[in-house]
Order: C-alpha cells, then structure tokens, then sequence
C-alpha cells in the first residue's frame, strides 16, 4: 500500500506570510521618476493615467467610488468549441456567462 502524503501546514502558512510580504512590497515600493520622458512607454503611460482620471471623473470621482460598497462582476469566457457526447465541433466565437462574482467593501 502506498504511503499517504500529508501537506505540510506549517510550511504553507510561512509560503503564504512570504507571498502576502512580497505584495506589500511591490505595492509600497517607492516611485521613481521618468528619465526619458519622450519614449514610446512614457507616452503610452500618460496616455493611460489620462484615461484613468477622465473614468474616474464620469464615475463621480475618487470620493464617489471610495463610497462604493458592493460591487457584482459577471464572468464570460468566449469559446469557439461546442462539447457534446458527440464529440467536439468548431463553432463561430460566442460568449457566454460563467460566474456572477459579489464583492463586500
């Protein structure tokens, strides 16, 4: 018979403590400034932080969405293959709705 393995709890929970650390890190690492201002990836960012802060703006601004205290999110995956007990078929790309996903501030 073979010898059942069970998880080790103790070194998942260190695993998870270093997972949680490296994300604080990276979510409170210091901002550095921009030495070429004129590239391609600049541009793409400042481009990107204005299409941010106009979202925001038509959603009522940061102190509307900081009031937000629900928020529902439905999940579609699109597919382009039909399963059956007949087999599998190619089929034209459709969407359909997999999860409704409810998130409590």
């Amino acid at each position: 018979m073979p010898a059942l393995h069970a998880p080790d709890l103790d070194a998942r929970g260190i695993e998870k403590l270093r997972q949680e650390e490296a994300e604080r890190e990276q979510y409170a690492r210091f901002h550095l400034l921009d030495a070429d201002t004129t590239d391609e990836d600049s541009r793409r960012q400042s481009r990107a932080k204005r299409i941010i802060e106009r979202a925001t703006a038509a959603m009522g601004g940061r102190g509307a969405l900081g009031r937000i205290g629900e928020m529902k999110a439905r999940l579609w995956i699109e597919a382009d293959e039909h399963c059956s007990n007949a087999g599998v078929a190619n089929v034209p790309p459709y969407a359909y709705p997999v999860a409704l996903w409810q998130y409590t501030v």
